[in-house]
C-alpha cells in the first residue's frame, strides 16, 4: 500500500505520506488505550458501589438481587445473586467481573435523566411565558404611545 502511495506521490514529495501513515498508526494505537481506561474506571466504580439488595444483570443475561458480597482483601471477589420468582428462586455465585451492570444504578441514572428533562421543559415553558408577557407589555406600550386622532366635527 505504501508503494502505491509513493508511486502516486512522486519521488520528491513522499515525506508527507510517511507523516500521515505515522499519525494514523499512532492514533490507532493510542485511542483504544484511553477508551479502555475509561471503561475500566466505570466498571471499578460500579463494583465498589455494589451493595446487598442491588439488582444486577450478568454478562450472561441473568438478572437478580445481590444477597451476599464475598470480599477478599477488602475488594469484592464474588457475589451471590438470588434469581427467579416466587417458589422458583435460586441462588447463584458469580465472580464480580461477570456483572454487566447494576439495574439499580441504571434506574437511578434514568430517573435523573427524566428529572432533568422535566426541569428543562419547565424552564422552556417559563421562558415562553416570560416572552408572551413581554410581548403583551410591548403591545400595550405601542398602543399607548400612538397618538390618538381626535376628529372634531365643526357644526355648521
Amino acid at each position: 500500500m505504501a508503494n502505491l502511495l509513493l508511486a502516486e506521490a512522486g519521488a520528491g514529495s513522499s515525506w508527507w505520506v510517511y507523516v500521515i501513515l505515522l499519525v494514523a498508526v499512532v492514533a490507532l494505537l493510542v485511542f483504544p488505550f484511553f477508551t479502555q481506561k475509561k471503561r475500566n474506571k466505570q466498571f471499578s466504580d460500579m463494583v465498589s458501589g455494589l451493595e446487598v439488595g442491588d439488582e444486577v444483570k450478568t454478562i450472561g443475561g441473568i438478572m437478580g438481587k445481590i444477597v451476599k458480597i464475598i470480599k477478599e482483601n477488602g475488594m469484592a471477589k464474588s457475589v451471590i445473586i438470588e434469581s427467579g420468582m416466587g417458589s422458583n428462586k435460586s441462588t447463584l455465585e458469580f465472580d464480580v467481573t461477570c456483572i454487566a451492570y447494576s439495574l439499580t444504578e441504571h434506574a437511578l441514572v434514568e430517573e435523573k435523566k427524566e428529572e432533568a428533562k422535566v426541569e428543562e421543559k419547565k424552564e422552556e415553558s417559563d421562558k415562553k411565558e416570560e416572552q408572551t408577557e413581554v410581548s403583551a407589555k410591548e403591545e400595550v406600550k405601542e398602543v399607548e404611545a400612538k397618538p390618538t386622532k381626535k376628529t372634531s366635527k365643526k357644526s355648521k
